[in-house]
Order: structure tokens, then sequence, then C-alpha cells
């Protein structure tokens, strides 16, 4: 994993300094739908969705006509609901700040432009309700895939992301100093945003 982020940085300083096309800054703001989607000794099962936001910025470096690199900086409310044994809600909010690496490509329509992305990203997590910090790994780092449309300075999107790595770092002892082994357990976010964009 370090190896893809170190790669795709070094890719957007090449571009970045080898290329004098127009850069765009870009405030964005919207609403997420995300859920959790857990696997234990080969049963997979996802959370209901909850309801989140998402507020940040990106930066949209041209590297042709079409095509550009657009990093970001991020925070993303992601996590899962649902109801446990006794009926009672359960699941909570995880807040992560994070970096998407998109890159984009962009066609004109009229005085308008449509655009689909594609990247990684890679996200720290910052919070987490309920205490489930203890039990989660720091990093989340996965895919995004979407689409905007541009009206000026006022842009719409929609963006869809999907972990590939594994959030679970549960752990519990056996009361001899060491932990039961509990097979393979895997964890992964994902959400779907909806946002508006502001050209800066």
């Amino acid at each position: 994993m370090k190896k893809i982020i170190t790669s795709v940085l070094a890719l957007f300083i090449i571009v970045s300094f080898s290329n004098q096309a127009e850069a765009q800054l870009e405030a964005r703001a919207g609403l997420v739908l995300a859920k959790i989607k857990s696997s234990f000794l080969g049963i997979s099962a996802s959370s209901d969705s909850r309801i989140g936001a998402q507020i940040g910025a990106t930066y949209n470096k041209g590297i042709n006509d079409n095509f550009s690199f657009r990093p970001g900086l991020m925070y993303t409310m992601k996590g899962g609901s649902g109801e446990d044994d006794s009926g009672e809600s359960a699941g909570g909010t995880l807040g992560y700040v994070g970096i998407p690496l998109d890159f984009v490509y962009s066609t004109p329509i009229n005085e308008n432009t449509l655009s689909f992305h594609a990247g990684p990203y890679i996200d720290y997590l910052l919070h987490a309700s309920d205490g489930a910090k203890d039990v989660l790994n720091s990093t989340d780092f996965g895919i995004n895939i979407g689409a905007g449309f541009d009206l000026g300075q006022i842009g719409f999107g929609v963006n869809f992301s999907t972990g590939l790595s594994n959030t679970s770092n549960i752990e519990i002892e056996d009361g001899t100093g060491g932990f039961i082994d509990l097979g393979d357990i895997s964890s992964k976010n994902k959400f779907t945003s909806l946002y508006v964009t502001y050209n800066l």
C-alpha cells in the first residue's frame, strides 16, 4: 500500500512541475451514505447505511485538454448502523481525514463540463463513537469512482468509495497473557457521497 501511495504522489509531482496547464482550487461539501461490510470465518454481512457529511477541498491540475489529476483533503463521516441482539440501535460514526488522489476525464457540453473520475484514497481515523477507535486500525485505504457536472463556478457530483484495507483490529485476551485466535476477521468501509463544489 505504501508503494502505491508513493508512486501516485511521485506522479503528481512530475505532472505539476512539468506541465503548465491550468490548475483549479475547489471547495466541496456534501452528504454521505456510509456502511460497513464485515466478514468472519467466511460469513459476510453489511450494516445498514448511516447518514454523514463530507467537507474539504481539491486541487485540479490539468495534464492536457481532457485529463487532469485532482488530489484533495477531505473530512468524511463513515460508519454504519443496525440493531444489537436486544433490539437496541447499534453502530456509530467514524470520522476520517484523508487524501483522495483522483484522475479526471472532462468533456465540454455546451458551456458546461461533464467529468468522470477514479483513483485511490488514504484516510486517517480521527475519532469514533462508543470507544470503537480502540478496535480499529488508524488507516483506511480504498478506491474512488464517480462523476460530476460543472455549471461554471458551481458543480455537482456523486462519488462511490470502497475500502480495500481491513479496518478491524480486534483482539481478545485469553487470560494467560495471550490472545484468542478469532480467525479471519475483516471490516471494510463503503460509502456514497453526493456533493456540491465551488471553484475558488
